[in-house]
């Protein structure tokens, strides 16, 4: 009893060698043989089956709906030389052999069993374009390089061209394919397509429970579940450039025509379209951004005036505290100066008056002892008149020192006087320099605080005109850029794809 495995579908088609075709549900069974409905085949029996396809979902992609059918290549992947298409993009590429994102297993396909590379989806066109080419580079520009390819690796192919020497494209980017030889296949042989675009072509299919099993280069043993078949031929195959080849070579003048131009400049239409669409949201969003960075700037041309009159107003009051300061400064230093000055005046007649008084001192003692020695008669004068004479010497500086004591007790009374007068005026000088240098201090902490308010409102007005500049630039680069994008569209004259119904 065989253990079957199938599809839920109940609408698949067979199509035998001898013209007889079959509907129903598909069963790839364990014993190699093939089952629909109530009938089971040999594989080689198979003209063609096609597995029933999930229900389309038209596309909404503009793009998708134009070039519907005139597609040669549509996922990217690599042609090996026996016909066999891997709808897988190409990572890495060496003298050896080709590595597949992912590197799944079972599939190796050597340089040297390379007919091309496609890096983006191919249209007819452009594979006609290959078609008569040796091998080189299909750059997305539309020119051709000839050359031999190095290798592939991050993102980039490198390529020895007789004309520019060792060269390095991006993929994917500057690159559409590397052409290296035309396939040669046996139109005899059988192909399998996958539901993600690979090719497979062989001389031999495996029939085991529920899938393929495919043993041809590049493939080696590998397996593919019923459930990603899209159909089976045995017989009338081609690979995928050939098929493209097939179609342009069927169709009339006119098609064929129709076919070559109307993809020629379709992705560049739609890419054009999406765009401007996308620019001008971006220049939606620039001339919004452009209105808030005029408004941000005009706020800050506002606080940079504020804060600039603020600055130059404390600078005007620390000028005046400034000028008090050192006027109540030079004050104090006179002040002082005239205090010494009375003060040494005070000191000169207290030593004046201290001179005198020892001068009346001295001559009152010596008038004393004159005195005595009179009246005990230690001294013997001629007469009376020798006797005042000598008296007089005596009462003359005496009288003289008394003018002088008296003249110096005035100059200091006087010289006192005008010291307290002048320590009176001169002791609330330094509290008042203190007090004009602490407002000095407190008018210059104020002035950098306004300094440091108008720096930063004027860096905000210099960053606030720079954005404005800059947006303002963005919004020009956007119309420009928009202007020129709307002046190509309109030379390819290429109407948008009919919307789905």
């Amino acid at each position: 009893m065989f253990v079957l495995l199938g599809l839920s579908s109940q609408a698949d088609t067979l199509l035998k060698q001898d013209g007889v075709s079959l509907k129903g549900k598909v069963e790839l069974l364990a014993s190699g043989k093939i089952n629909i409905g109530s009938v089971t085949i040999l594989p080689e029996d198979v003209q063609l089956l096609e597995f029933d396809q999930p229900p389309s979902i038209e596309s909404t992609n503009e793009l998708d709906r134009l070039t519907l059918g005139l597609m040669a290549v549509e996922i990217p992947g690599a042609l090996s030389i026996g016909g066999t298409y891997i709808a897988r993009p190409v990572i890495a590429l060496d003298e050896t052999k080709l590595t597949f994102e992912g590197d799944p297993e079972g599939i190796f396909l050597s340089t040297v069993n390379t007919a091309a590379v496609f890096f983006a989806p191919l249209s007819l066109g452009q594979s006609e374009e290959l078609r008569s080419r040796k091998p080189g580079l299909m750059l997305r520009s539309g020119d051709f390089v000839e050359g031999k390819p190095l290798r592939v690796h991050e993102g980039n192919i490198e390529i020895e061209s007789i004309l520019f020497g060792r060269t390095t494209y991006r993929i994917g980017i500057e690159v559409v394919a590397l052409w290296m030889k035309k396939p040669k296949i046996d139109s005899k042989q059988y192909s399998i397509g996958t539901r993600s675009g690979d090719l497979f072509l062989s001389d031999k299919i495996n029939v085991e429970l529920g899938a393929l099993v495919v043993n041809q280069v590049p493939l080696r043993n590998y397996r593919i579940n019923q459930s990603e078949i899209s159909s089976i031929q045995k017989g009338k195959v081609a690979d995928v450039l050939t098929l493209a080849w097939q179609k342009l070579d069927r169709a009339t003048p006119e098609k064929r025509a129709q076919l070559m131009a109307s993809v020629e400049n379709l992705g560049r239409s739609v890419q054009l379209r999406r765009e401007l669409q996308l620019i001008e949201l971006k220049l939606t969003e620039a001339r919004t951004s452009l209105t808030k960075a005029a408004q941000t700037r005009d706020a800050s041309v506002v606080d940079r005036t504020l804060f600039l009159g603020e600055w130059q107003q404390k600078q005007n009051v620390w000028r005046d505290k400034n000028r008090n300061y050192w006027k109540t400064r030079s004050n104090n230093i006179r002040m002082a100066s005239q205090v010494r000055v009375r003060r040494s005046a005070l000191d000169r007649a207290k030593q004046t008056l201290n001179k005198s008084q020892h001068t009346l001192d001295k001559y009152n003692q010596k008038l004393e002892e004159f005195e005595k020695d009179i009246s005990e008669g230690n001294i013997k004068v001629k007469d009376k008149k020798d006797e005042q004479r000598r008296r007089e010497s005596y009462l003359r500086p005496i009288k003289r020192a008394q003018k002088s004591i008296q003249k110096a007790q005035q100059q200091l009374e006087s010289a006192q006087r005008d010291d307290k007068k002048i320590q009176a005026e001169s002791k609330p000088l330094p509290l008042e320099e203190n007090k004009a240098k602490e407002t000095l201090d407190q008018a210059k902490e104020d002035i950098d605080k306004a300094k440091k308010k108008y720096d930063e409102s004027l860096a905000q007005y210099r960053l606030a005109i720079r954005a404005h500049s800059d947006q303002s630039r963005k919004v020009r680069e956007l119309e420009g850029k928009r202007d020129q994008m709307q002046q190509e569209l309109n030379k390819l004259d290429i109407p948008s794809a009919p919307p789905s119904r």
